[in-house]
């Protein structure tokens, strides 16, 4: 046996119950104290008069799929009654057809390109950006946010200026063995619950409330009724959204809170449901994907039942609630304030209209970018467009050829507009092995590390509208490894990776597959090309090297994951692994390098301090500095079998025996069948002369032997 257990993976993802969430004091949930503003004062001064602030996001969800658009295969009285009492917005737009970064435009009143998020995955906001959370604690307002996915977790930065920000799910949807989403019903209880948990706070403070719903997200699959009631999935999933919405609603009502609140209702982006090809979304910035809903209502400023035809974006939410309420801001937005353009003294005929997708440059695919103004929208990409645009309708007929000159000018502005851009720092959040398990299973694929796309030069590669195809087959291989279909996943990426033989993406994708089926050979050979076609891309290199060490090429592992780091020096995963092997190797100064660099990225990752102090107890029987490393590990990852079992061994050594017997037994508690928990507390209890307990475990390990025969 060795010193103690190493942990080979990152720290437990736990649940917890309502009333946990809402008392637990941990990072994402709040504090039981006053409200704190950002700076850490306490809030002070009523501002009960201030009227409150709900915004309700809703993911993927198209604008002409309600019934307040004109569909007419739907209801949604809920949201169809907030339009009847505010302002609806006929012609809104997202700026991507992605979750994340219109999340950030939407609370910074930025397009990306400024805000610096261009995708999902391993993308944090920048602390530099100023939300509208920040603006509004600042202002007095007890800061609230419910969110239904994991994309929008706090280590993504939308967290900001939030004094609760409830990303922990009770009752989540699994995809694989991780939660990565929740149902509409549990965000509108638990916004219940906490309405009812802050009675006392809201007397002396106004609240900002953020609730996200991401039900009519693919893969649809609506609750009975809504299944059986509707035809199409997708409309049964927004029924049933628009019902929890009307729950939340009706509640706010009861408390008396409604008529001084103000309401924004909007999606972040669209879908595609065949349209153009694309049958879910992140590859084109067409008027499925982008055109949303936009809805503000607040009777006391704006009118009612208002049809607003000109032509705004979700950057404008921002603006548009700061002016609602008066309150100045030197943020410098790339939104407007639409208060003007509702109450007729202002108008933007010759604005335009920014959107983009980056998603295709991880296929190696160009990205594209697009502004529409006044009647044509213009498509930067290897084969640009310029299509008519007429409201209500879907953009068709490029007229590129047609009208040059007008194609030139477009052109030119877009060009002007990026140029212009005051982008923020990127920033990247250290990915684990459950965010790539996430991540995966949502439909985004993550190699542990990946370079921030270039804003140039995707006029090169392959335009998007010459891959759909491919794209909608990938998605149709990443549902069959989901399904646990592996080798008709492995055949179907093998036929995209021959179609498109320079995507690594595709390459990625199958390699992982056959890594799967222990077929690391030719998974080997499909990275190495991938990494011939993007040499500095750290996420490659990551990859192969997990293959050569699973494959059990040490040797070339250890040189592949330090291409990861070199390349991207803050790879969190490839350092954890690359002191895995040199742990193996009983490389121990080497083993404890990469777990201090790894402990920079992650301080508060109980893995690496368990690590840590492996290396200090096996590797240099120096128990003073080990133990504590290991008692911290268990601090930061409470529930963690291993860490667990890993600091009873090590009081087991140290001769701590009822140390090491209560946190053993622990362990075997979390998995009473682990063999290896049962031989330490053998070993423990042998050491201390407790025949009968010693004696039950041997029974409970005949037990588990006949069980295997």
């Amino acid at each position: 046996m060795t010193a103690h257990t190493l942990i080979r993976g990152s720290a437990v993802f736990f649940l917890a119950i309502v009333a946990a969430l809402l008392n637990c004091g941990c990072e994402s949930c709040m504090s039981k104290t006053e409200p704190v503003a950002n700076d850490g004062s306490i809030l002070v001064g009523k501002a009960a008069l201030s009227p409150n602030v709900l915004v309700i996001t809703m993911d993927t969800t198209r604008a002409d799929h309600l019934r307040c658009y004109g569909y007419d295969k739907i209801q949604t009285p809920n949201i169809d009654a907030v339009a009847g009492e505010g302002v609806l917005f006929e012609e809104a737009f997202s700026v991507q057809p992605v979750t994340l970064p219109s999340h950030a435009s939407i609370f910074t009143g930025k397009y990306p390109y400024n805000h610096g998020i261009r995708d999902n995955n391993i993308f944090k906001l920048a602390d530099e950006n100023v939300t509208l959370a920040e603006l509004l604690a600042q202002k007095g307002y007890l800061t609230t946010a419910f969110l239904a996915s994991y994309i929008l977790e706090h280590q993504f930065g939308l967290h900001q200026g939030f004094h609760y920000y409830n990303d922990r799910f009770i009752k989540p949807k699994q995809k694989g063995r991780l939660p990565v989403d929740r149902r509409a019903s549990e965000v509108s209880l638990l916004a219940v619950d906490w309405l009812q948990e802050v009675e006392d706070d809201l007397e002396d403070h106004p609240f900002f409330l953020w609730l996200h719903y991401y039900d009519p997200h693919a893969d649809y699959d609506p609750p009975h009724p809504y299944k059986t009631a509707y035809a199409n999935p997708y409309d049964g999933e927004i029924a049933y959204m628009d019902d929890w919405i009307g729950y939340f609603i009706n509640e706010l009502k009861k408390r008396d809170k409604w008529d001084n609140t103000i309401v924004v209702v909007v999606a972040d982006h669209g879908e595609g449901l065949g349209d153009y090809g694309e049958r879910t979304h992140g590859m084109f910035i067409y008027r499925p994907t982008t055109h949303v809903p936009l809805i503000v209502r607040y009777p006391d400023k704006l009118p009612s039942g208002v049809r607003i035809k000109e032509r705004v974006s979700i950057v404008d939410i921002t603006p548009t609630i700061l002016g609602i309420l008066g309150i100045e801001s030197d943020v410098d937005f790339d939104g407007k304030n639409l208060v003007p353009l509702v109450g007729k003294t202002a108008s933007f005929p010759n604005r335009s209209i920014y959107s983009e997708v980056f998603i295709p440059r991880s296929f190696n695919w160009s990205e594209l970018k697009g502004i529409r103004k006044g009647d044509r929208f213009y498509i930067e990409g290897p084969r640009p467009e310029l299509l008519p645009l007429s409201p209500g309708k879907n953009e068709t007929g490029d007229l590129i050829e047609s009208e040059p000159e007008r194609a030139g000018e477009m052109k030119d502005l877009l060009a002007k507009i990026l140029a212009g851009a005051r982008p923020a720092r990127i920033e990247k959040v250290a990915v684990d092995d459950n965010m790539i398990e996430r991540l995966q299973a949502l439909g985004y694929f993550v190699g542990g590390g990946q370079d921030e796309p270039d804003a140039g030069h995707g006029e090169t590669l392959p335009d998007p509208k010459d891959r759909i195809a491919l794209f909608n087959l990938s998605q149709r291989a990443n549902a069959l490894s989901a399904k646990g279909m592996i080798d008709e996943s492995i055949a179907l990426l093998t036929l995209l990776a021959a179609q498109d033989p320079d995507n690594p993406r595709f390459l990625m994708e199958l390699a992982d597959q056959l890594t799967r089926k222990e077929k690391y050979s030719e998974a080997a050979k499909h990275l190495k090309h991938a990494v011939e076609i993007a040499p500095t891309d750290s996420r490659l290199h990551f990859l192969l090297g997990m293959c050569q060490k699973k494959w059990g090429k040490l040797d070339l592992a250890v040189v592949s994951l330090e291409a990861a780091i070199a390349h991207n020096p803050r790879h969190f995963l490839a350092l954890f692994q690359l002191g895995l092997i040199y742990i193996g190797q009983e490389n121990w100064s080497e083993a404890q390098k990469s777990f201090l660099a790894a402990r920079e990225i992650k301080p508060m990752d109980g893995a690496v301090a368990n690590n840590l102090g492996f290396i200090a107890i096996k590797g240099n029987d120096d128990f003073d500095t080990g133990l504590p490393l290991i008692e911290e590990a268990l601090r930061l990852s409470p529930k963690n079998p291993s860490i667990l079992s890993s600091l009873g061994w090590a009081y087991f050594n140290a001769k701590e025996y009822r140390k090491a017997a209560e946190h053993l037994e622990a362990a075997l508690r979390h998995v009473p069948d682990n063999r290896q928990f049962i031989d330490q507390l053998k070993a423990v209890y042998a050491a201390i002369g407790n025949a009968e307990r010693l004696k039950a475990l041997e029974e409970r390990e005949a037990l588990l032997d006949k069980r295997v025969e």
